[in-house]
């Protein structure tokens, strides 16, 4: 007998385990919701029964309420299917995603295997990440074929992945990009205040256009993930992402962008000439 599976986006069903069931809270395969119920009934006991005495009641509205809560979580696990538990326990399993910056609004998004398979090792130490690149040692004997490290290391920004999918999934929502709108700058005569011509620049700081465009491709890329995980899913047949790959319409800018204050001069400088 073949089962039909429903067809749904990988974004469609992060939305339906994490806002509309709140697979989150469960934890993996669940065991949340039975840990809060070894929770109940470990009060305080009387002396004379098997561990000293009868249990005591708890009557209080804490109690009550905890064990509602409790009843509450089981039958919402029961009525949860279990491709959207297993597919919390792929979320789970993300690995981190890391930021090199580069010049202007460039970036590049690595994760650890991508850097191993490009001759590169990502090191973690005191919470923070770096890149290094790596040569074969060489020579002879068993070492020759390990990696040594060349160069320095270069910073990197870490993105928990697990956190940001959970996020967007439970406000149906997609990482921010902020586009690149173009001012117009002036460029004064030497010496003077004299407007010779003017030059574009971007009215965003580039570290921050770099790190939202960074985000949104590594969301993109563990969603193509998930999606792979989940692809012998005997319940749902899941597609996608069927989000863009990118979202903003400039190319990577390269120049200084312009400050605030710099903007009130330029305002005011047109507003002179105007006059």
């Amino acid at each position: 007998m073949t089962i039909s599976r429903e067809a749904i986006d990988i974004e469609a069903l992060l939305v339906r385990a994490y806002r509309e069931q709140r697979v989150d809270q469960y934890g993996r395969d669940g065991k949340a919701a039975g840990a809060v119920a070894l929770g109940l009934g470990s009060g305080p006991r009387a002396p004379g029964s098997q561990l000293g005495g009868p249990e005591r009641v708890d009557t209080s509205s804490y109690a009550a309420n905890q064990a509602a809560r409790t009843r509450q979580a089981f039958q919402q696990l029961a009525a949860t299917p279990d491709g959207l538990l297993a597919l919390h326990d792929a979320v789970l399993a993300l690995p981190d995603m890391f930021i090199e910056y580069g010049a202007g609004a460039d970036f590049v998004v690595w994760d650890a295997e991508t850097a191993e398979r490009r001759g590169e090792v990502i090191t973690l130490a005191g919470g923070r990440a770096t890149i290094q690149a790596t040569r074969r040692r060489g020579g002879r004997g068993e070492g020759r074929n390990d990696r040594v490290p060349v160069g320095l290391p270069r910073p990197l920004t870490i993105l928990p992945m697990t956190v940001l999918v959970i996020t967007h999934g439970r406000g149906d929502s997609r990482p921010d990009v902020t586009d690149v709108a173009w001012r117009r700058r002036p460029v004064y005569r030497h010496g003077t205040r004299d407007i010779a011509s003017y030059e574009s620049v971007p009215d965003a700081p580039l570290d921050i256009v770099a790190f939202e465009r960074a985000r949104y491709v590594a969301w993109h890329a563990v969603l193509g993930m998930l999606t792979a995980a989940r692809a012998e899913c005997s319940e749902f047949a899941v597609t996608g992402p069927a989000a863009p790959l990118t979202i903003w319409a400039s190319e990577p800018v390269k120049q200084v962008p312009v400050t605030r204050r710099k903007a009130r001069t330029l305002k005011a400088n047109l507003e002179r000439g105007a006059a």
